[in-house]
């Protein structure tokens, strides 16, 4: 029996992976499973960041992967700072535009839920959660996409643009679409924020930061609402 390339397998998990978190959320209009608090949204957290640091491994040698992705040092501080500073600008440019009701903007809120009546196990679940849904975008939006779209397209003769549209562009419509739940604000502030942590991923080289400055923005916004 002739065996099945490996290229093949890589396919049909991007596919199947982009099905689900992309195209399945952009028909949907229910509520992030990150802001129900539940032990089991925090163990798809868990389960599908391993998978996506494992996979992603496949596209790199694991142990250039783990030096070029996995790190964190003392000179990605000001870059991470900076692009957290940027993501508070960003969501309160889009808040003040969305008051007005103009153009596509509608009203919408970061938090679609009501989280003020919760007891205080949920909150915390509900704040793991959230530290877990930013890790796990950071790895399959900053590198699972980009990385497996880079692979397969080595095994083609592509033009540049095609490169650009699968490794950049593709992956922050994407990031920008699993949250339009929230409505055209949240859309917008997703798609410039995913752009933004693109870049501070393409110049760390490295997830980490990424995750950091996602969770804490995260972080900041729950505890806002929570008061």
């Amino acid at each position: 029996m002739k065996k099945i390339p490996q290229t093949v397998f890589k396919a049909i998990e991007y596919i199947l992976f982009f099905f689900i978190f992309v195209i399945k959320p952009l028909f949907s209009k229910n509520v992030s499973p990150a802001l129900i608090p539940s032990c089991y949204a925090l163990l798809f957290y868990c389960i599908f960041c391993l998978w996506f640091i494992v996979s992603s491994s496949f596209d790199f040698s694991f142990s250039i992967y783990r030096k070029k992705t996995l790190y964190f040092t003392s000179s990605m501080i000001v870059p991470s700072l900076f692009v957290l500073i940027f993501l508070f600008f960003n969501m309160l440019v889009w808040n003040f535009f969305s008051t007005f009701n103009i153009f596509i903007f509608k009203k919408a809120t970061m938090i679609a839920i009501d989280i003020t009546n919760i007891g205080n196990l949920a909150k915390l679940c509900l704040i793991l959660q959230l530290i877990g849904a930013a890790c796990f975008e950071e790895l399959l939006f900053r590198q699972y996409f980009p990385c497996r779209a880079n692979s397969l397209l080595k095994q083609f003769k592509y033009r540049k643009v095609t490169k650009i549209f699968f490794v950049e562009i593709l992956p922050i419509f994407a990031f920008a679409i699993n949250h339009i739940y929230l409505g055209d604000f949240g859309f917008m502030n997703a798609l410039i924020a995913g752009f933004i942590l693109r870049l501070l991923y393409k110049k760390t080289h490295s997830v980490v930061p990424g995750c950091l400055v996602h969770s804490m923005y995260n972080l900041v916004i729950i505890i806002f609402s929570l008061l």
